[in-house]
């Protein structure tokens, strides 16, 4: 009689070849803290919305300035054309979401974060009108969390829709605002119309993520070539946008590779499968 013999063997590793943070991080944008920012139009999508989650990983030159990473802002008074504001200030982080016609929710903390020249650090925030909360991760680890807004009632009412274009890198001057630009470089800048869980963030804050994922709203990874001023959104809304003054460089943002998958399995003859991170392998079947 003929024997059939059946083996599976899962094994994960890591990589199948050596790949380094730059292969996965592709490029990043510079600014260089005088008058350099990237431009995103207004789109309603980005406002009015019971929730929010944005995220970017900052490479800071100076860390006794402020170093402005979203605004969606007029910068003027709690009351005017404002939405959410996330700026890496010296010693803290600081997150405003402003709500209704005169509501708002600000993390600001004493403690001091992380943070040192010329390293990257991932910053992440959340809004939840929901649930009731607002949150600042730093390296995909919460820091900074509430659930009150600033007048101390309970976190309940839509992020305010605001006709300002959302600003990376910079607050710009008004007459009531001296302007300030962010000094270092900025990669994987990722906005979701929901709160991202702290599992969810502490999965994907130092890996690649699809285009196609559930809530993403705008996803620049700015790998266009170096000498190209436009940056593509790469969510299903296009929302681009234009550089202001700053430019390409290579990432050097520590990107790991997603794990790699080897499924055996022997039935008469045998099928290896193998995955990992989808920007540089394709799965292989072989018989």
């Amino acid at each position: 009689m003929r024997q059939l013999y059946a083996l599976i063997i899962i094994l994960t590793i890591m990589q199948l070849s050596v790949a380094s943070a730059n292969d996965l991080a592709g490029n990043a944008i510079s600014f260089d803290g005088i008058d350099d920012f990237l431009r995103i139009p207004d789109a309603p999508h980005l406002g009015g919305i019971p929730g929010l989650t944005v995220e970017a990983w900052l490479l800071p030159y100076d860390i006794s300035r402020s170093n402005p990473l979203f605004i969606k802002s007029d910068g003027i008074a709690i009351t005017t054309d404002r939405s959410f504001e996330l700026t890496l200030y010296p010693h803290t982080p600081s997150w405003a979401t402003f709500t209704g016609s005169n509501g708002w929710t600000w993390l600001y903390g004493s403690t001091t974060p992380p943070v040192s020249v010329d390293n990257w650090i991932h910053v992440a925030a959340t809004y939840d009108s929901v649930e009731g909360t607002a949150n600042i991760y730093l390296n995909g680890t919460s820091f900074l969390t509430t659930n009150t807004d600033a007048g101390g009632s309970p976190i309940s009412e839509l992020i305010r829709d605001s006709s300002e274009d959302l600003i990376l890198g910079a607050v710009l001057a008004n007459a009531y605002r001296q302007a300030e630009f962010t000094f270092g470089l900025m990669d994987e800048v990722r906005i979701w119309n929901y709160a991202r869980t702290s599992p969810q963030i502490a999965q994907d804050f130092n890996k690649l993520i699809s285009p196609d994922e559930d809530g993403l709203i705008a996803y620049y990874n700015f790998d266009e070539d170096l000498g190209n001023q436009y940056v593509n959104d790469l969510s299903s809304y296009g929302n681009d946008g234009l550089l202001e003054g700053a430019i390409r460089v290579t990432s050097t943002a520590p990107i790991i590779p997603e794990p790699t998958t080897i499924l055996l399995l022997g039935f008469g003859g045998f099928i290896l499968k193998s995955t990992r991170n989808r920007k540089k392998v394709k799965g292989i079947e072989i018989w």
